[in-house]
């Protein structure tokens, strides 16, 4: 059964990925359309999936695979989306720091799943913190120094993103969602071939780099906006 972190955790993750995907469906809807009415029809949509995963969660003896395929699900449909907007707005696209997130993005791919070998057994660590809560107990500060890697890893998406495309990929709540989105494929396709152990601290620590990333971009492009609001009184 979790505890009270991981109930907390998974509702602020579960509320910022309904802010994520809001802000990829709302783009992709017909002119005309109220803002609220979708995100209310939304919202409805996305209570009655957690629900449903809950009712499943707990019919399934607290299993944590439950949780996981949940959330596989759930990135699954939020990376069509994420597709979807990327080609409906594509004329709208900056390329060169487009062509620069897909480079840096085979690079990730490529050291996460291409340069490993399947000798490691499928499992799934489900138990968030984890690392860092024995670094705290053991007062040894190196057992962190692997969710810092993950961190870093990802903090280029998040500031090459808004880059990319200011009207549609400048929000952190997107910027989430697509941390999210891409750790957790990329945990799933090494807990499929054996290529790493499965863990949601990884998809944690990543998804908050992207959200890093875009906030120290959101920071050097303050001035900017300042000027712009400055000149356009």
């Amino acid at each position: 059964m979790l505890d009270s972190v991981t109930t907390l955790l998974l509702l602020l993750f579960a509320i910022a990925g309904y802010l994520g995907f809001l802000e990829v469906v709302i783009p992709l809807s017909p002119r005309g359309q109220s803002i609220l009415l979708i995100s209310i029809v939304v919202l409805f949509i996305y209570l009655s999936f957690i629900v449903m995963v809950a009712l499943i969660y707990f019919s399934f003896g607290f299993d944590p695979v439950v949780l996981y395929s949940a959330l596989l699900l759930f990135v699954l449909v939020s990376l069509v989306l994420i597709i979807r907007s990327c080609y409906h707005h594509r004329e709208s696209m900056n390329w060169l720091p487009t062509i620069l997130f897909g480079v840096y993005f085979v690079v990730v791919v490529y050291g996460t799943v291409l340069m490993r070998q399947g000798t490691v057994s499928r499992s799934i660590v489900m138990e968030p913190f984890q690392r860092i809560k024995e670094a705290l107990a053991t007062r040894n500060l190196e057992k962190m120094n692997h969710d810092l890697m993950n961190v870093l890893m990802f903090v280029p998406f998040g500031i090459l993103l808004p880059l990319m495309n200011r009207k549609v990929f400048n929000k952190v709540s997107f910027a989430f969602l697509f941390g999210l989105v891409t750790s957790t494929l990329i945990e799933s396709i090494q807990l499929l071939f054996h290529l790493g152990q499965c863990d949601i601290n990884d998809i944690i620590a990543n998804t908050l780099g992207t959200v890093l990333g875009y906030l120290i971009c959101l920071l050097f492009r303050i001035p900017e906006m300042y000027m712009a609001q400055k000149t356009g009184t």
